[in-house]
């Protein structure tokens, strides 16, 4: 499956986990992880005293401290430099009263034993402040990269806008400006046929701008996650038939549809309808000199009350290459050997949107034979 943009999902963005819990220190930890990291400290320090009591005979000294650094360790890194702390005093303590004489007391008969659970217990806490620290500096650049790659992302669609706007918008409004001074000219001379052929030009070069602030204006919308749905039942071979009708004239015997008449699916009729059009108008462009087909399927099994529909608009161009499909989706996108000079690259984005939005998905899949074969998949048709 190709990947799709998301639409109306991300307005108030991902909230923690931990969200309305207060901060106890500006660790970037929260008070329940630090609570529930101080209850697994508690059941790891008993876990490992309790092992290392059974085999205190093969065990070392020294490799009882290092056990219980790496313990504190990895409790600083997971619950912050409180639990650390809290972590290496403790095991401090237990070191001292189970595994150095005197045993069971915390009185310390060695001199040298002493000095070596001090400098445990100021190792464990240095190491447990130094592991928080190199945790926050991660998050700080983790959270400047993210920052980094989102502007440079936001730079990167800001200019491919203004390039595409700058083209698109100023091409069309300057064949519509010349054709309309051409006919108000006092001092051209016109034929009627030459005056319809500059009327239909630039009523053409209107219905461009008109697809194009269309599809700018979706775009906002699907980017803002304001887009409204209405979903219901739509009869699929009646919208498909009113998709047809809309369409140029000299377009129209271009479109075969092949569509199941008792087809229904649950979408919005306005969008899934502004999609069609949008694949047929793609496909057209891509395919100029064949016939465009509008086709439904059943992806479900046979018998069951609510299946899955598949509606293909198919048509026999260059199709797509593998790097293309990676990034067919991206606003803005064009590619010159499907003709895509004649939009701004945003209709394959807002179809993809659009059906995201409805619970639908778009696929585009080779055609047999060759092309391409855009599929809008709907489940839980009847």
């Amino acid at each position: 499956m190709c990947p799709t943009p998301s639409s109306a999902s991300g307005i108030l963005g991902s909230v923690s986990a931990d969200a309305g819990w207060t901060r106890l220190l500006p660790t970037g930890i929260s008070v329940r992880r630090q609570l529930i990291s101080a209850a697994v400290a508690v059941l790891a320090l008993v876990a490992l005293t309790a092992v290392l009591q059974s085999r205190r005979e093969d065990v070392s000294l020294s490799i009882v401290f290092l056990l219980y650094l790496a313990t504190v360790v990895l409790l600083s890194a997971a619950g912050g430099p409180l639990v650390g702390i809290g972590a290496a005093i403790v095991a401090f303590l237990v070191v001292n009263f189970f595994f150095t004489e005197p045993l069971h007391t915390l009185d310390v008969s060695d001199p040298e034993r002493l000095v070596e659970l001090i400098i445990f217990l100021a190792v464990s806490g240095t190491v447990a402040t130094l592991v928080d620290t190199a945790s926050r500096r991660r998050d700080v650049i983790e959270e400047r990269t993210a920052e980094a790659e989102q502007l440079a992302a936001a730079n990167d669609l800001r200019t491919a806008l203004l390039r595409a706007v700058s083209h698109d918008l100023r091409t069309p409004l300057t064949t519509a400006k010349l054709a309309t001074s051409s006919l108000l000219a006092s001092d051209v001379s016109l034929t009627p046929e030459q005056r319809e052929e500059l009327v239909r030009l630039a009523d053409d070069e209107i219905d461009r701008l008109i697809v194009i602030v269309e599809n700018l204006l979706d775009a906002g919308r699907l980017q803002a996650g304001v887009l409204v749905v209405d979903i219901n039942p739509v009869a699929v071979a009646p919208l498909v038939e009113r998709v047809v009708h809309s369409l140029p004239p000299a377009d129209r015997h271009r479109v075969e549809a092949r569509v199941d008449s008792e087809h229904i699916v649950q979408a919005d009729s306005a969008l899934l309808e502004r999609v069609l059009v949008n694949l047929i108008a793609n496909a057209f462009t891509a395919d100029p000199d064949h016939t465009i087909r509008v086709t439904t399927s059943e992806l479900g099994l046979p018998g069951e009350e609510d299946t899955t529909l598949a509606i293909d608009v198919v048509d026999h161009g260059p199709g797509l290459t593998d790097e293309q499909r990676e990034i067919v989706f991206r606003p803005f996108h064009r590619f010159e050997d499907r003709g895509s000079s004649s939009g701004i690259g945003l209709g394959l984005p807002i179809c993809a949107g659009f059906c995201e939005a409805m619970g639908a998905e778009l696929d585009l899949v080779p055609t047999p034979g060759g092309g391409l074969t855009a599929r809008i998949v709907i489940e839980g048709a009847q």
